[in-house]
């Protein structure tokens, strides 16, 4: 189970995954409050406000650099 406080390297595989399938839907990026129910559904309980607040903002850069990427390699 991931845990996201305990910065195990499955954990970070994890939110990456969680990452990329966001990406790969096509949808508008999630707002916060659904980031932090997702990562609850991974994690299977809350995490405190600094380390979501940290993580919803690797969740955004994420995004945006596969969006970057993509425009790059389609040129």
């Amino acid at each position: 189970m991931s845990t996201y406080d305990s910065w195990h390297p499955c954990d970070m595989e994890r939110f990456y995954e969680l990452v990329i399938e966001s990406y790969k839907r096509n949808e508008p990026a999630l707002t916060m409050d659904e980031f932090r129910s997702k990562m609850k559904e991974f994690s299977g309980r809350d995490v405190s406000d600094k380390i979501f607040e940290k993580f919803y903002q690797k969740y955004e850069d994420g995004i945006e650099l596969l969006k970057i990427y993509n425009k790059l390699k389609n040129n």
